[in-house]
């Protein structure tokens, strides 16, 4: 029986996506009420139909909110946001964040020093180890702190930041017991009041960073942009931007290190890493599902979803559906096709970090496999992962440096 929050399919769910691709690729979840859509074309079909299946409630929690996390959260109105915004909405902040945020390759690239740099930080420190976690020590810090400097965010902040957004994946996502779901709440409503005043403090002095470029782009103007979703996208991004960038590099790591030989060919051959990291984000997806909801009747893959029903598209099962990529259960970093993967979404939703993203990857890769040539996976690993719907998150990597 699929359970997206089963250890059965927390620990391996690639065997299952198999299954649903064989035997029932579109079906009604009876305890969870949510459509599961698991087939590569299916997918691709639902994400890209964003005028029938709505982004409205994405970040809606799955399980219900108890009383206290409701109170918690009782006067917290965020205002527009783009990961739940539909058009017009969406296209307006959409293109406000185009205009500045690293969208492209090209301008991602852009970043490269700065990424690097804080690699080299964190790697220097763990030269001085002989095995590290990978999670604790490296990967949960190192994409916050990227997207800090990008904002002119002092690094002091750090500690704030990832108190803000530690619960909100089991929250919205896991069935998180309640403790859990008010720290959680707490920490949403304290996120988006620090990214609003992240922005009246750049109002009153502007400077070499992307909250301010927003603020220019406004130019004084509520139609193009309004004071509360400016604090808004900066919330967005810290929420959006750590917990998938830390899983490609997690789940990145755990397979180049598992995979005979490959970690070996990366640092002797480090032009192979583009496509690696593009085959990572296939074959170990760091975002296995993401939700819709059915704003009218539709057909998906010949059954028939009724309106207003929430729909999990299984961006992972996509990426190792046989019809689109041969031989899906094998990682293959050279494979011609890797790019085609869903992982980072498509269409209007597409995440808008994806390029930055990459280029993290490509970087952090290239310096691990330098860095640390003859690493591998400490013999007490054993892989555990954070209970959700929509994220693959270790929640420990330990690792032999030398």
């Amino acid at each position: 029986m699929f359970h997206p929050l089963s250890k059965t399919y927390l620990d391996n769910p690639y065997d299952i996506f198999t299954a649903l691709h064989t035997e029932q690729p579109i079906f009604f979840h009876e305890e969870l009420k949510l459509w599961i859509v698991s087939r590569y074309e299916d997918v691709q079909y639902v994400i890209k139909d964003s005028e029938t299946f709505s982004n409205s409630l994405s970040i809606v929690p799955i399980s219900p909110v108890c009383p206290h996390a409701l109170a918690a959260m009782k006067d917290f109105n965020p205002g527009n946001l783009v990961v739940t915004s539909d058009p017009p909405i969406h296209t307006r902040l959409r293109k406000a964040i185009s205009a500045t945020f690293p969208v492209t390759l090209k301008k991602a690239n852009l970043y490269e020093d700065v990424i690097r740099k804080r690699v080299h930080q964190f790697l220097d420190r763990l030269s001085q180890k002989k095995e590290a976690d990978l999670v604790t020590e490296f990967a949960q810090d190192v994409p916050i702190l990227v997207l800090m400097e990008i904002l002119g965010v002092p690094d002091e902040d750090l500690a704030k930041i990832k108190q803000f957004t530690r619960e909100q994946v089991p929250f919205v996502w896991g069935q998180a017991p309640e403790e859990q779901q008010v720290e959680a709440a707490r920490g949403t409503v304290d996120l988006f009041d620090y990214g609003r005043e992240l922005v009246e403090k750049r109002l009153k002095n502007p400077s070499e960073d992307l909250i301010s470029e927003l603020i220019a782009y406004r130019n004084d103007e509520d139609e193009i942009l309004t004071i509360q979703e400016i604090g808004g996208i900066v919330a967005s991004y810290f929420s959006a931007g750590i917990e998938t960038v830390r899983n490609l590099i997690t789940n990145g790591v755990l397979q180049l290190l598992r995979t005979k030989g490959v970690w070996q060919e990366l640092s002797q051959h480090p032009e192979k890493i583009p496509n690696a990291v593009e085959e990572i984000l296939r074959y170990e997806s760091p975002v296995t599902g993401w939700l819709r909801f059915s704003v009218k009747d539709s057909v998906v893959g010949g059954v028939e979803i009724p309106a207003h029903q929430r729909i999990l598209v299984l961006l992972g099962a996509a990426n190792r559906d046989e019809e689109q990529f041969l031989e899906a259960d094998v990682f293959q970093i050279d494979r011609d096709n890797a790019n085609k993967n869903l992982a980072f979404s498509a269409g209007r939703h597409h995440c808008f970090g994806s390029a930055l993203a990459r280029v993290e990857a490509k970087v952090i890769f290239e310096e691990l496999v330098t860095r640390f040539p003859n690493m591998r996976l400490a013999e007490r690993f054993q892989p555990n992962y954070v209970p959700n719907i929509a994220f693959r998150t270790l929640t420990d990597l330990p690792v032999v440096l030398f």
